[in-house]
């Protein structure tokens, strides 16, 4: 009989382990490796929004903070709302002085300790074998999370949310910091509310927290209420004051951004192993000691389980909350072990079993995130030579141009603005003549050929439309399961995917190409001459 490859694998990883080996070298150098993957991602992945982080940074930082828009020529005097005003200044802070290395560096860094940070609190509470005897699986469920937190990292405000997060749910949850430290509980939600819109979920969850310990208690601790109405209060304390709940509430309850934009939309519009690997983990273990949580940490699991169901963005925050289950579970099943002499040889094993598997779906995630050549970067998705096109014969006019692509020509094109960038998905206002209420749902419009382009066009006197190559989209992994999707739901985005093609309308109505290469296309206005363009 012939061996089995898996076995015949499975049982050389297993002697290996139980080698005469530094283990812990092995556990450094995959720890470092780990980080490795996070650090190039951040350095090679320029996220959409980036360019206008950046921008709001230094301008914040030189000449302080504004209340309209300074970026669009659609919705310029819209109240804007940046509640991630101080993450943006570290950002242009850091980029000045490191550009994305150092960058990369600081936000990496930011991910590993917010989930090693919830590891040592909730390890400091139980016996101290208990790390020697689950260590592989812990390390496993720290690959695990990197491979789910990899399709979520980048250079983005809400890395830093997740760290803040996970200092507030450790003081919140955890009996022996919360005695010692609930009443810093308020300051961090000053920091958090001053760093990334996630603060609301922080404030929810200390509402939620308290209140259930109250229906337990029969009886009011004014401590709680103190703490509470402080940190509530302290959300004010910001440039934009009870501007940023409105900004939570409009951002929370919009249909838009839920039925077009990728990381809004629900789980069950994405695949993801790892996510759901960690959820079948955590469901056993919340369901094998329901009875040994308390109903505070039962109620949070299941309404951020909620959350991450109706938007793939809310999946960090569940994931960093779900490791206290994770660790808290591990601890009652160490407590349940038998005395049995074979029993560490059958945990190392099968720890061994868990790593392994951990580890392939991380590879896995770190190939569709670094190998996919379709990835956001300035060689393969962003205008780059079409910006220095623009740059060199400038138009007179505005420039229209793809959504995705806003972020980066507030970036890059600073002296023309955008008629829609990654910010105004969810704006609405009462306009002045001149702009519009909702920019977003005009872009859809025109893109889709619901509206007359031209009408458009000729409003905001716009004579340049920047797009990307059609091959690039068509080819993409996210446009084929768009128009897959399309076929069985009535998104707004799907107007787009069952019109005629936008560069096609553009070619009928007489505008012409001036501008092409391998990633973007300009058009110019029908019979426009040189002397559009300043040289």
């Amino acid at each position: 009989m012939g061996s089995n490859p898996t076995l015949t694998a499975y049982f050389k990883l297993t002697s290996l382990y139980n080698q005469n080996i530094n283990k812990r070298f092995l556990v450094y150098l995959l720890f470092l490796g780990v980080l490795i993957v996070f650090f190039v991602k951040g350095v090679y992945f320029l996220d959409p929004d980036f360019g206008w982080h950046l921008r709001n940074g230094e301008i914040f930082s030189k000449s302080g903070i504004f209340y309209t828009d300074p970026y669009s020529y659609t919705m310029s005097s819209f109240p804007v709302v940046s509640h991630e005003w101080f993450s943006e200044i570290l950002i242009f802070l850091i980029y000045k002085n490191f550009n994305f290395v150092g960058l990369s560096l600081v936000f990496t860094l930011v991910f590993f300790l917010s989930i090693v940070f919830l590891f040592f609190v909730f390890l400091k509470d139980y016996k101290k074998g208990i790390l020697k005897k689950f260590f592989l699986f812990y390390f496993g469920v720290f690959i695990l999370v990197s491979s789910i937190f990899l399709d979520f990292f980048s250079i983005r405000p809400q890395v830093l949310g997740w760290g803040i997060w996970s200092i507030f749910i450790c003081v919140l949850l955890n009996e022996r910091i919360f005695k010692r430290y609930k009443f810093f509980l308020p300051l961090i939600v000053l920091v958090w509310a001053n760093i990334h819109g996630s603060f609301a979920v922080g404030i929810a969850s200390m509402f939620i927290v308290f209140g259930v310990r109250f229906l337990r208690s029969k009886k009011i601790d004014w401590s709680y209420v103190l703490i509470f109405s402080v940190s509530f209060l302290f959300t004010f304390i910001s440039p934009f004051e009870g501007g940023l709940w409105r900004e939570v509430f409009n951002t929370f309850s919009s249909r838009i951004l839920r039925a077009n934009i990728g990381e809004w939309r629900s789980i069950f519009f994405s695949f993801n192993l790892s996510v759901l690997a960690f959820l079948a983990l955590s469901i056993i273990f919340v369901f094998r000691y329901r009875k040994k949580f308390s109903l505070e940490e039962i109620v949070l699991f299941f309404l951020l389980l909620g959350q991450s169901i109706t938007s793939v963005k809310n999946i960090p925050i569940w994931i960093v909350f779900s490791l206290i289950i994770i660790f808290k579970s591990f601890h009652f099943f160490e407590l349940e072990l038998p005395k049995d002499r074979g029993l560490s040889s059958r945990l190392k094993k099968s720890g061994l079993v868990f790593l392994v598997f951990a580890f392939v779906l991380f590879l896995l995630n770190v190939y569709l995130n670094l190998g996919n050549k379709f990835i956001l970067n300035e060689d393969t998705f962003y205008p780059r030579d079409a910006v220095l096109f623009l740059k060199a014969y400038e138009s007179k006019g505005n420039i229209f141009s793809e959504y995705g692509y806003g972020g980066y020509l507030i970036w890059k094109l600073p002296l023309k603005k955008v008629f829609i960038d990654g910010r105004m998905a969810i704006w609405s206002f009462n306009p002045n003549p001149n702009e519009t209420k909702n920019a977003f749902d005009d872009y859809l419009k025109v893109v889709s050929g619901e509206t007359d382009f031209e009408k458009v066009f000729e409003k905001y006197n716009i004579d340049i439309v920047l797009w990307p190559k059609n091959e690039i989209g068509g080819a993409s992994l996210t446009f084929k399961m768009d128009k897959f999707l399309c076929k069985y739901v009535n998104f707004d985005s799907c107007k787009i995917l069952r019109q005629k093609d936008f560069t096609s309308r553009l070619k009928d109505a007489g505008w012409r190409e001036v501008y092409s290469d391998r990633v973007s296309v300009i058009y110019n206005r029908p019979n426009g001459k040189r002397s559009n363009w300043r040289n």
